[in-house]
């Protein structure tokens, strides 16, 4: 179920980019993200502190839905469920 606009934003939080140095799975699709390619790291503290890697494919779909959407990050959509709440053709093109 998709919770769109219902994300709780965490009380802080540090948004990088990173290059990765081992394997990690991205937390949207569930690819893999392999040894030297980039992707976007959240930490944040919600009830406890806790951090999502992202492919930079789903961050920049992540942006523009937040665009479409007319989103704050603090109605955001909850991690895990981006393709849920965009729909898996919304950015085929």
């Amino acid at each position: 179920m998709c919770d769109i606009g219902s994300g709780e934003a965490p009380r802080l939080s540090k948004i990088t980019t990173q290059k990765a140095r081992k394997n990690h799975v991205c937390c949207e699709c569930g690819s893999i993200i392999p040894p030297g390619e980039r992707y976007e790291k959240i930490i944040g503290l919600w009830d406890k502190f806790e951090t999502y890697k992202t492919c930079l494919f789903c961050a920049d779909i992540r942006d523009q839905a937040y665009s479409d959407f007319d989103l704050m990050l603090d109605e955001g959509i909850v991690f895990g469920q981006l393709w849920e709440c965009v729909g898996y053709d919304a950015f085929a093109n």
